[in-house]
Parts: C-alpha cells; sequence; structure tokens
C-alpha cells in the first residue's frame, strides 16, 4: 500500500469518525444537562419547596444544591438560582406566620408543615415529617374530616376543633390550590385559645355573680317571709334569722366592693392613702389576725422576716389586703397538717416578699393565667369566689410600683413572689 493510499484512509477515518465522536460529545454533553435539569427540578419542586418537613432551608444549603449546576449553561443556571431564591423566600415567609400552615398532596400526605403549625399541634422542630399523612400528624378527626371534604368537593371548607391533650382551641380552614381532580389543598390553624379562654372565664364570672347574688337573695327572701308570718315575736328566732341577713348582706356588700375596687384600679383613680409601714410587723399582726379567724385550721403557718424594721411606703390598708387574700388562698388549698411560709427581705432599694404552701399547687398551664380577671383554676371551682381576688391583689401590688409572679408545682405547692419599693427616708 503506497503512502498516498495510506493517507487516503486515515483522512477518510478521520472525517467519518470525528463528527461521531463529537457527536457522542454533545449527546452525553447534553443528555448530562438534561439530567441535571429534571434533577434540579425535582429537587426545586420537591425538596426545596417540601424540605420544611424534615429541616430548615439556609442559604448555604441552597448555594450547595445550585453548585450541582455549575456545567449548565449561564442563562439556566440564572433561572435556578432565581426559582431557589424565591422558593426560600417563601419558606422563610411562611416560618413567620402566626397562624399554622400545612400543604397537602390529595392523599392527605403532607408537603409542608410550617412553624407555627408544628407549635401548634406541639411537634419537635427536629422531627422528620416525610411521609406522613394529616391524621398521623394530628391525631384529630375534626381536622382529617375538614381536610377530606375539601379534597371531595374542590371547595373551601372551615370549622374549628379542641386539641384536648394540648388544651388547645383551633379554626381550621381548609383551600383547594384549583378545581382539579388531584389538588394540593392548603391547611390553615389559627389558635383562638386565649380568646375562648377569656369568654370561658367571662361567663364563669356572671354564672359565679349570679350564684353568689342569687342565694344569699334567696335565703334573706326566705327568712323575711317566716318573719312576716308570725315568727318575729318569737325573740331567738328572730335574732338568729336577723344574723343570718346581716351576713348575707354584707357578703354581697363585698361582692360589689371587690368589682368597683378592681375597675378603680384598673382604671388608675383609687387613691392610695400611703404612709410608713414596716413590714415584719404588718406580717405579725395578719398572722395573729388569721389563727383568730380561723381558729380550726391544722397548719403551721411562720414568719421568715428579719427582727429590724423593713419599710415601704405604701397603704396599709392595701398591703394588708394583698397579704390577707395571699394567706386565705393557702389556707384554702393547702390539705390539713400543711405548712405556709410568710417571708420578707431587703434587696437593695426593693422589699421582697413571698407567700409559701406545700397545697394541692397549679397546674402549669394555669399559671400565667391566674392573675387575670374572672379567671379560676378548675379544681378550684368547688369554692366560693368570683376568681377577682388575684387580679386585685396584681393590681394593688403595680400601683405600688411592684411585680408578681408565681412558680408552683402540682401536689408540692405554690410560691407567690412580690416586690414592693423600700420607704427613702
Amino acid at each position: 500500500m503506497t503512502s498516498f493510499q495510506v493517507a487516503l484512509i486515515l483522512i477518510t477515518t478521520i472525517v467519518f469518525i470525528a463528527p461521531t465522536l463529537v457527536c457522542v460529545y454533545v449527546y452525553r454533553r447534553y443528555a448530562r444537562v438534561n439530567k441535571l435539569l429534571v434533577d434540579g427540578l425535582r429537587t426545586l419542586t420537591g425538596d426545596l419547596i417540601y424540605q420544611p418537613l424534615n429541616k430548615q432551608i439556609t442559604a448555604s444549603s441552597d448555594s450547595q444544591s445550585l453548585s450541582l449546576y455549575d456545567d449548565i449553561p449561564k442563562n439556566i443556571r440564572q433561572t435556578f438560582t432565581t426559582i431557589a431564591k424565591g422558593q426560600l423566600m417563601i419558606a422563610e415567609l411562611l416560618n413567620t406566620l402566626s397562624d399554622g400552615v400545612i400543604v397537602l398532596d390529595s392523599q392527605k400526605e403532607l408537603l409542608l408543615v410550617n412553624k407555627a403549625a408544628r407549635d401548634n399541634l406541639a411537634i419537635d422542630p427536629s422531627e422528620d415529617l416525610s411521609g406522613m399523612t394529616l391524621v398521623e400528624l394530628t391525631r384529630d378527626s375534626i381536622i382529617n374530616s375538614i381536610a377530606e371534604k375539601c379534597i371531595t368537593t374542590s371547595s373551601m371548607q372551615v370549622g374549628n376543633t379542641e386539641i384536648a391533650l394540648l388544651r388547645k382551641h383551633l379554626i381550621v380552614s381548609a383551600t383547594p390550590l384549583d378545581h382539579s381532580e388531584n389538588t394540593n389543598i392548603i391547611l390553615t390553624l389559627n389558635d383562638y385559645t386565649q380568646t375562648q379562654l377569656l369568654d370561658n372565664s367571662q361567663r364563669e364570672f356572671v354564672s359565679n355573680v349570679s350564684h353568689e347574688l342569687r342565694n344569699p337573695l334567696a335565703s334573706i327572701k326566705a327568712m323575711v317571709e317566716t318573719l312576716e308570718s308570725g315568727t318575729v315575736h318569737d325573740a331567738s328566732i328572730a335574732l338568729d334569722f336577723l344574723g343570718r341577713i346581716s351576713s348575707d348582706i354584707e357578703r354581697m356588700t363585698n361582692l360589689v366592693n371587690d368589682l368597683l375596687e378592681l375597675s378603680r384600679l384598673e382604671s388608675g383613680t383609687l387613691r392610695l392613702e400611703r404612709q410608713v409601714v414596716d413590714l415584719p410587723l404588718l406580717i405579725k399582726e395578719i398572722t395573729s389576725d388569721t389563727n383568730i379567724k380561723y381558729p380550726d385550721h391544722s397548719l403551721n403557718i411562720s414568719i421568715n422576716c428579719p427582727d429590724a424594721p423593713l419599710e415601704i411606703y405604701a397603704d396599709e390598708e392595701r398591703i394588708r389586703q394583698i397579704f390577707i387574700n395571699l394567706i386565705e388562698n393557702a389556707i384554702r388549698f393547702t390539705n390539713e397538717n400543711g405548712s405556709i411560709s410568710i417571708g420578707c427581705h431587703k434587696e437593695e432599694n426593693t422589699a421582697k416578699l413571698y407567700v409559701q404552701d406545700n397545697g394541692i399547687g397549679i397546674p402549669v398551664e394555669h399559671q400565667t393565667h391566674i392573675f387575670e380577671r374572672f379567671y379560676k383554676v378548675e379544681r378550684s371551682r368547688r369554692y366560693v369566689g368570683t376568681g377577682l381576688g388575684l387580679a386585685i391583689v396584681k393590681e394593688i401590688i403595680e400601683a405600688h410600683s411592684g411585680n408578681i409572679r408565681v412558680e408552683s408545682v402540682e401536689e408540692e405547692g405554690t410560691t407567690f413572689y412580690f416586690t414592693l419599693p423600700l420607704h427613702q427616708v
């Protein structure tokens, strides 16, 4: 074979093989790009949108995902970046909402659960919810029924539910994203627990006040009718009835006075008759009066105050009212042979005080509400009262530029801590 023929064969081979190699290279190149595009779209419409189910979306994780597309043409990479940033912004926006948001597919599987929804349902922020259904998440038949009806009818559904274990009241709305058969739906959870508690408290207050007024009025009416029938001439019966009537009238008067006093305290129109008050001396007087008022109680009441005077400039009768209310509450909710401790000490320019018992305690969920007007802890409902006492205590302390808080453990006891400014000579 001549050199010319060899050269011709080589040239021919190069001419036919080179394009083939180029085609293979281009095919593989764009096949790789196509795969990246598909994976990227799956990531963007899957992981980035629904990533809150299992982990927090961050700028760093977003950049890491986008680094996979370095070989994609610049305009496509820019599109990916824009979409990813948009999805990240949406996810962050959803996490700032006060209402819970849950996105479901047509099979009621979770696609997205924002932070507020986790909080409403007491779901740990780090818990992976991937593959979980709505009923597994909420364990609530009403929420599940609302979502089911929304999917079936392709129309917005609204309802409310109480999650008993969490003592939460939620307004639930379900909205389809479109009217197709397999549409996703958005579920929103609005927590109206505080509104419901306030409404319940007000209803309880009206009921309590009605009860407090109706019972003594009915008793007075019955005793007056009995006296009118002729027993007024029986001195012993008449005196007994008059004593009971007087007691009932005093009870109603105290109720009305409490309501008026609380109203004046809250409006700032109550005038405080300030004077120098020695706290250790006042506490000893109140403790002594309490033992006289409740001679049959079997509680050990102790005082932990300095021997030296600890003086504040305050309305003595209002301060006395604080201690009487807290001590009587402690007596009411402490079992026989229990103990109550009352203490005070100086810390810089402040008097720090407490009333402590080892009684039945206050459930955690009630502790932030016990100073609210009309609020009564469930286990205290059997005791007479309107739920105004602690609200008045709080208002009196704050009127003296002090503050009050409570610490309590069920079946171990309760301590009320409060502060009052010391008298500055």
